[in-house]
């Protein structure tokens, strides 16, 4: 399923009076359609603040390695520079990609480092884990915890 604050790319064109989607626009889901069926979700875009789309009108955006931002992992290195520290076992959490050197890497925060730029395998992806989730809030009608959403489609 899809949580608030997910990154999604459109699978389909869209358009209404409040905006425009195309295929391949990068966006941010942003709640649960109220309004239509409770099966589709809210995105916000660039061209569109509040698409009502189908979860097969998009997909999860796609980082080097299969990683998704929010996904848990842990680092397979030990590493150390001005910004901080990392250890082999840290556990940490995927927030984008980034282009280190011309190369193409995932972008981690971990507890003693805001952002570590990691090659794919350099870290170890924690089995069925994304998120850390500690506190329970509700958003139309959905169980949502630090304000993401889980909508099982």
């Amino acid at each position: 399923g899809y949580r608030i604050g997910d990154i999604v790319v459109s699978q389909a064109d869209s358009a209404d009076s409040k905006g425009s989607v195309a295929i391949g626009d990068r966006g941010t889901v942003i709640g649960v359609a109220a309004a239509r069926r409770k099966d589709q979700i809210l995105c916000k875009f660039v061209r569109h603040a509040s698409a009502i789309l189908r979860p097969d009108q998009v997909k999860p955006e796609e980082l080097p390695g299969g990683y998704h931002i929010g996904d848990i992992v842990f680092s397979k290195i030990d590493s150390t520079d001005t910004n901080g520290t990392v250890q082999i076992g840290d556990r940490g959490t995927v927030i984008s990609a980034c282009r280190f050197h011309g190369e193409l890497q995932i972008l981690c925060r971990f507890p003693r480092h805001p952002w570590m730029s990691l090659l794919p395998d350099q870290v170890e992806r924690e089995v069925g884990a994304r998120r850390e989730d500690t506190s329970a809030q509700q958003l139309g009608g959905q169980a949502t915890k630090h304000g993401l959403l889980e909508v099982d489609l």
